[in-house]
C-alpha cells in the first residue's frame, strides 16, 4: 500500500517542475522603502510583466506631529492592469497623537501569504505612500518569490 499526496518526481531534468512551485534563488524578490516626510509613492519591489508574486509584508511608521493628528502608510500595488487593483490597500498602518505631544506615536503591523500579479503587458511595483509628506516617517518590507 502506498501513500499519493499528488506530487511527482521531478527526475533529471532541471525544466520539469510543478506548475506554479519554487524552483530556484532567482525566484525570490524582496525589497524595501522608507519614506521620510514625503507623501509620493516609494517603490517597494517591482514585479516584472506577466508574472506573479507571493509573499509578506511589513510596514511601520513614526508620527513626529507635535499637535494631535492622525496619519498612515499604506502598501498598494500600482501598474496597469495589476491584481488587486491599486485602489486596495494590501497593508496598512495608523499612528495617531492626542493633544501637545511630548514624544512620537509609533506602529507597525504585517501580513503574510500576499498575492499580487503583473499582467503580461507590463510590470508593476509595490509602492510605499504615506498619507502626509510631513511629520511621517514609515518604512517597509516585502519578501517573497515569483510564482
Amino acid at each position: 500500500m502506498s501513500l499519493s499526496l499528488g506530487v511527482g518526481q521531478c527526475g533529471d531534468d532541471a525544466h520539469q517542475q510543478q506548475t506554479g512551485g519554487y524552483s530556484g534563488p532567482a525566484q525570490i524578490l524582496s525589497g524595501s522603502a522608507t519614506a521620510a516626510n514625503n507623501g509620493s509613492p516609494q517603490t517597494i519591489i517591482t514585479i516584472p510583466a506577466g508574472r506573479t508574486w507571493n509573499g509578506s509584508l511589513a510596514i511601520s511608521m513614526t508620527n513626529q506631529a507635535t499637535t494631535g493628528t492622525s496619519v498612515s502608510a499604506n502598501i498598494n500595488a500600482a501598474g496597469a492592469g495589476v491584481v488587486p487593483a491599486s485602489t486596495v490597500h494590501l497593508l496598512s498602518v495608523i499612528a495617531g497623537t492626542v493633544g501637545a505631544v511630548g514624544g512620537d506615536a509609533t506602529n507597525s503591523n504585517s501580513t503574510g501569504d500576499v498575492t499580487v500579479s503583473a499582467p503580461a503587458a507590463n510590470a508593476v511595483t509595490l509602492t510605499l505612500t504615506n498619507t502626509t509628506a510631513t511629520t511621517c516617517m514609515s518604512m517597509a518590507n516585502a519578501n517573497g518569490v515569483l510564482i
